[in-house]
């Protein structure tokens, strides 16, 4: 069964903003599950949908790999959030061998 794993974007994949924009450590895990077929990868923001052609191209400036893009918060098995505790841990480890 696949799961969806939703990212957010803002000091979570991409730290600072243009041009001293950075691609951060979890962006890396990222492409690992990305190459999982199990996985399905979205990345959420908050920004506003005017933005959302900027906001593509952000993803693309730092090759961040994901099967779709969305403007809001929605429903995923894990969410991967700058607020959450723990998002620097091993992400793929967590999620490939589930939550102890």
């Amino acid at each position: 069964m696949m799961k969806v794993i939703a990212f957010d974007l803002d000091d979570t994949l991409i730290s600072g903003w243009p041009p001293d924009d950075k691609r951060t450590k979890v962006a890396d895990q990222l492409d690992t599950l990305f190459e999982n077929p199990h996985y399905f990868i979205v990345v959420y923001t908050a920004r506003s949908y005017t933005i959302f052609n900027e906001t593509r191209d952000l993803l693309r400036k730092h090759n961040i790999k994901y099967h779709a893009l969305v403007m809001e918060k929605i429903r995923a098995d894990y969410y991967v959030d700058d607020k959450a505790l723990g998002v620097e841990e091993n992400l793929v480890d967590l999620i490939t061998n589930g939550y102890n």
